[in-house]
C-alpha cells in the first residue's frame, strides 16, 4: 500500500506541475481504490486528501466492474473516508471531509431532482395542453412523487378531475 501510496503521491506532483495527463491520476486512483488495499488510517487519510485535492483541480469519474459502471468520484473519495473512520471513528478531519462530501453530493442531487422535476412538469402540461388529460394526469403524479408538495401540480389534477365531472 505504501508503494502505492507513493506512486499516486508523485503522479499527483507530476499532476499538479502540469506534466501528467488527470486521465493517468484517474486510471491509477481507479486502480488503488478497485483493490482496497488501505490497511491503516495514515494511508486512508493521505489517499483521500490527495484524491481531494485532485478532484478540486479537475472532478473525475471512478470505473469499476472493467470499465462499464462509472460514478463521480467524490463517491469513491467519500469510501476512502469512510475506510478512515473504521481504523479511527472519531477523526474529526474525516468527519469534517465527509460532511463536505454529503453536502456536494446532495446538493447535486436535489438539483438532478429538480431538473427531471421541471422536464416532467414540462412534459404533463404538453399532454394537457392536448387534452389528454389521463396522461397529464400520471406525469403530474410523477412530478409529485419528486416534490410531494408541488402546488401547481396538485391544482393541475384537481382542475383535470373538476373538468371531467362537468362532462
Amino acid at each position: 500500500m505504501y508503494k502505492a501510496i507513493c506512486c499516486f503521491c508523485f503522479l499527483f506532483c507530476q499532476f499538479v506541475g502540469g506534466q501528467l495527463a488527470a486521465q493517468e491520476i484517474k486510471i491509477l486512483s481507479n486502480k488503488i481504490i478497485e483493490t482496497r488495499v488501505l490497511s491503516n488510517y495514515q494511508d486512508a487519510i493521505s489517499f483521500a486528501d490527495s484524491l481531494i485535492e485532485v478532484y478540486e483541480k479537475e472532478p473525475f469519474m471512478v470505473s469499476a466492474n472493467g470499465g462499464e459502471t462509472y460514478w463521480d468520484g467524490l463517491g469513491s473519495i467519500r469510501n476512502v473516508y469512510e475506510k478512515a473512520l473504521q481504523f479511527k471513528s472519531n477523526d474529526q478531519h474525516a468527519i469534517l471531509q465527509l460532511a463536505k462530501i454529503y453536502d456536494q453530493l446532495n446538493t447535486r442531487s436535489n438539483l438532478e431532482k429538480n431538473d427531471q422535476f421541471k422536464k416532467l412538469v414540462a412534459r404533463a402540461d404538453s399532454f394537457y395542453n392536448q387534452k389528454q388529460y389521463d396522461k397529464a394526469t400520471e406525469v403530474y403524479q410523477k412530478a409529485l412523487q419528486l416534490k410531494p408538495e408541488d402546488k401547481y401540480c396538485l391544482d393541475k389534477i384537481e382542475e383535470i378531475k373538476r373538468s371531467k365531472v362537468k362532462n
